[in-house]
C-alpha cells in the first residue's frame, strides 16, 4: 500500500506544534471534533470506517509520557464497553520517548481494535501530548495493525515559533 506524508499544525491550550505523519494514499482526509487529523479508509455505506487520528492536548510541565498514557488508558477502561488492554510498552518515536498501547472495546455493538501512541515532544516549545490512534473492526485487525504501526512510527514533530496565519 502506498503512503503519502501529511503535514499539519496542532494546537493545545494556546500552544502550537507541527507534525508530519505518513498515511495510506487511498484514504480520505475527514474532519472530526477535537481532532487535528483524521484519515479514513473507504467503506460500504453504514459500515465502520477504519481510521487513523491525531489529537493534541496540553499537559502539566512535569508530566511524563508514562503518566499521560496511564491516565488515558485508565479513562478508556472506565468509559468504553468491554475494554481490554492487550499491550502497553515504551517505544522510541522521532528520537523521543513514547508509549504504544493496543486495546479492544465494543462500540455500538461492534468489537473494535485500537492502537494508541502517546508522544510528549521535548525541545520543541510545546507542553502537551500528541496521540495517534488507529481503529478498525477487530475482525480486520491483522490487516490494519501493520498500517497503524507504520503511521504511528512515522510521526515527526516540528517546532512552531508563532501562531500560524491560517489559525488566526
Amino acid at each position: 500500500m502506498s503512503t503519502r506524508s501529511l503535514e499539519r499544525v496542532a494546537s493545545a491550550d494556546g500552544q502550537f506544534i507541527g507534525f508530519v505523519i505518513d498515511v495510506p494514499s487511498e484514504w480520505s482526509v475527514e474532519s472530526w471534533p477535537d481532532t487535528e487529523l483524521l484519515v479514513a479508509d473507504a467503506a460500504e455505506p453504514g459500515r465502520f470506517r477504519s481510521n487513523v487520528a491525531v489529537r493534541a492536548s496540553a499537559v502539566e510541565a512535569d508530566v511524563s509520557v508514562d503518566d499521560v498514557a496511564a491516565s488515558a488508558l485508565h479513562a478508556a477502561s472506565e468509559s468504553l464497553s468491554d475494554f481490554k488492554l492487550l499491550d502497553d510498552r515504551p517505544i522510541d518515536v522521532d528520537g523521543g520517548s513514547a508509549r504504544a498501547a493496543v486495546c479492544s472495546f465494543v462500540e455500538n455493538g461492534l468489537q473494535l481494535f485500537q492502537t494508541r501512541l502517546f508522544l510528549v515532544p521535548s525541545g520543541v516549545g510545546f507542553r502537551g501530548v500528541l496521540e495517534v490512534t488507529g481503529t478498525c473492526p477487530a475482525v480486520a485487525s491483522s490487516d490494519y495493525a501493520p498500517i497503524f504501526g507504520r503511521a504511528s512510527c512515522s510521526l515527526r514533530v516540528t517546532p512552531i515559533e508563532q501562531q500560524p496565519q491560517s489559525l488566526l
